[in-house]
């Protein structure tokens, strides 16, 4: 019986009220706090007369298992409720539909970039091709500039956000429910950085990590790609957000800010008419494992399943490629990753649950298949080939 209703309450098909009742009946000794054993029931419909105290009606329900001469055992009236329940679920009587409508609540931070829209036209897509299994579905946005860590503690609450698409931290792999498909097949793992444009003869000098290492490199304070930098022993300047982190690059007080590549050419857009003396590097092809997914509140493990469903569907079908191909195909055309050097670093603090092996969740632009890295004349294909990328 705890099952069935462990089950039905998982589904939203209780009502928070009547949720209470269960909890203070239990509490107040109505309800048995040990599994009950099934035993045979004589003259069921005669025990059931004798206990008058059960009451079912809506979101009451009301037992009494004092002990009677003559009352049914409370197995007994259990096996009965089973029945009222069925009943209950055929005719309607009961707070919510059988199949309750899943809401997924999302939080933006105001300002963010192109990632976020693609990431809430990928959810919305596996949502609705989960509609005929899980039914129905609505999405609600909310926006501020709440902190990454803020957002942790909210999501994991599920009140007014249940759900947050950030790269992955040992932090929210512990507390939330990660599904475990990267909504952007890894593209934000490669790097293209700022530099200020009388600076970018510099860049040309760096060959390789040690080289890299030499240079100081901005980044986010509350950034994962902080704690990948620092694990790789690069000199860092850091700073709150990604505006104070160009005026420093401005003012000559760091060398290089790498971006993903899904972010640096719409962010350039933006601040270029404003900061003329801000460039694009384009010598250096940062590569580092940083995944995003999406994380689901705890509370919701119903909700991590059906998006790990219509993630897995997409996958199968190269949709998410499809998708992904297409929503940056710009800023993959302008990223230019055959001219460039590639310095791949190491990401220490990925766990074992992160499917890197699992080749078609990710995004490979030196793959033939992709079409980013053909032959070019006097260039063969072992070289146009050299620098896959192995995650």
């Amino acid at each position: 019986m705890e099952e069935l209703f462990q089950q039905l309450s998982d589904r939203g098909f209780f009502g928070n009220s009547f949720k209470a009742l269960l909890v203070s009946a239990h509490r107040s000794g109505k309800l048995p706090a040990k599994p009950l054993t099934d035993k045979p029931c004589s003259s069921p419909r005669k025990a059931y007369r004798s206990k008058k105290d059960v009451v079912f009606a809506g979101f009451i329900m009301n037992f009494n298992f004092a002990s009677r001469p003559g009352s049914a055992s409370p197995s007994c009236i259990l096996s009965d409720v089973r029945k009222l329940v069925l009943l209950a679920m055929l005719s309607g009587l009961l707070s919510s539909p059988v199949w309750a409508e899943d809401v997924l609540m999302l939080h933006r931070r105001e300002g963010g970039v192109r990632q976020v829209v693609h990431s809430d036209l990928v959810l919305e897509e596996a949502l609705r091709r989960t509609k005929p299994r899980y039914g129905s579905y609505r999405i609600e946005r909310t926006t501020g500039n709440l902190v990454r860590e803020r957002v942790l503690v909210e999501a994991m609450k599920g009140d007014q956000i249940n759900a947050a698409v950030v790269a992955i931290q040992p932090t929210w792999e512990a507390r939330m429910l990660p599904v475990w498909i990267p909504l952007d097949m890894g593209v934000s793992s490669y790097r293209i950085g700022f530099v200020k444009r009388d600076k970018q003869a510099r860049l040309s000098t760096v060959r390789n990590e040690d080289d890299l290492k030499k240079l100081k490199i901005g980044v986010g304070l509350g950034w994962s790609s902080r704690q990948v930098f620092e694990a790789n022993g690069l000199e860092l300047e850091m700073a709150a957000d990604q505006e104070a982190l160009t005026k420093m690059l401005l003012a000559d007080r760091l060398d290089y800010f790498p971006r993903g590549v899904n972010e640096v050419f719409t962010e350039y857009e933006a601040m270029n008419p404003l900061s003329p003396d801000l460039a694009i590097d384009n010598e250096l092809l940062m590569y580092f494992p940083l995944p995003i997914y999406v994380f689901i509140s705890p509370k919701f493990p119903h909700l991590a399943k059906r998006l790990n469903d219509g993630l897995e569907s997409m996958v199968r079908d190269g949709t998410l490629l499809k998708m992904v191909k297409s929503y940056h195909a710009d800023m993959l055309q302008k990223a230019n990753f055959c001219s460039r050097r590639l310095i791949q670093l190491k990401n220490p603090f990925l766990s074992g649950n992160n499917p890197l092996g699992r080749k078609e969740l990710w995004f490979d632009p030196y793959d033939k298949k992709n079409g980013m890295c053909n032959p070019q004349p006097g260039t063969t294909k072992k070289q146009a080939t050299s620098k896959r990328i192995n995650p």
